[in-house]
């Protein structure tokens, strides 16, 4: 169901880092710019369905390597794609690379499927950044750097999935940086299948704990807006396929649910809650799951205050 309040997808941000050997500048003076070019004209664009993406241009030495890196960083990339325009030895990206805090992928894009009798010395210098990956794939394991690979011709659409979920990835992990989290209710006695450590999660993934209390979730429920109320049930009913058993009572009740919760939510700008069976509630009405802003969710409403 298309709705104005379905979640809006993720779209990554991604930093390329282009790589070229500083020899060239004197050896090949247009050469840097050659590769420039095709990497905006042929590969850029791959990126246009899923991402949008940061590009200064090609990079040849240390510095401008970790300034690049910085700048995607401060720019709020999600991730850095490393692409070598010719071969590039691997010592003047490895201090950015080891220091950079975004996800890292080696993409290894050739334009030729072979050499034959009439390879050229231009072709070699266009396509022989594949030693320059194998450098830098070498040095970053050493250094105990994660990242990706992925390999590929330049027509080959193929990498487009791999790149794309690598992308997917990292900018879910990023979102959850500084992402606030509501808990409503609390484990069930003894119960530790679902415990969750939340300062390891602070600590990994940044995330941000806030407890929701059942009590006000209950009032909420209670206090409800009837004519929003009764527009939510008409949803339901518009939305889905309701089973006979449920009852006019059932909907209210969830309709009132998703209301406070809604209300909890916004007010205190959360970007994401969990709710867990409490001991604490009694007299808690059934179940109800439905899908909503992009996700399920599982309440219990509870027709009292908590006892």
């Amino acid at each position: 169901m298309s709705n104005s309040r379905d979640a809006v997808p993720l779209r990554p941000r991604i930093g390329v880092l282009a790589l070229t050997l500083e020899l060239y500048e004197s050896l090949a003076p247009g050469l840097r710019a050659d590769r420039e070019a095709w990497l905006r004209r042929d590969l850029l664009p791959r990126f246009k369905s899923f991402a949008d993406v940061e590009f200064d241009g090609a990079v040849f030495r240390r510095r401008e390597v970790e300034s690049t890196l910085a700048a995607y960083e401060a720019r709020g990339c999600d991730a850095v794609v490393v692409v070598l325009l010719t071969y590039s030895p691997s010592q003047i990206a490895l201090p950015g690379l080891r220091r950079v805090r975004l996800p890292i992928l080696i993409w290894n894009i050739q334009e030729l499927h072979a050499v034959d009798r009439t390879f050229t010395a231009a072709e070699m210098i266009a396509n022989h950044g594949v030693h320059g990956t194998q450098d830098l794939a070498n040095v970053l394991l050493r250094s105990g750097v994660a990242f990706e690979y992925v390999t590929s011709h330049s027509t080959d659409s193929a990498p487009a999935g791999p790149i794309r979920d690598f992308a997917a990835a990292a900018a879910a992990v990023r979102s959850l940086d500084g992402l606030r989290i509501g808990l409503l209710g609390y484990p069930f006695p003894g119960m530790g299948d679902f415990a969750v450590d939340t300062t390891d999660m602070a600590a990994r993934l940044g995330c941000e704990w806030t407890h929701l209390s059942t009590e006000e979730f209950a009032q909420r429920c209670a206090a409800a807006d009837s004519a929003a109320t009764t527009d939510l049930i008409a949803t339901y009913r518009a939305s889905y396929e309701v089973d006979r058993d449920v009852t006019d009572a059932d909907l209210d009740v969830t309709a009132r649910a998703e209301l406070a919760l809604r209300g909890m939510i916004r007010d205190r700008c959360l970007g994401a809650f969990s709710s867990r069976l409490s001991a604490r509630m009694n007299a808690v009405r059934p179940c109800r799951l439905w899908r909503r802003a992009g996700s399920w969710a599982k309440v219990s409403v509870s027709a009292g205050r908590e006892t």
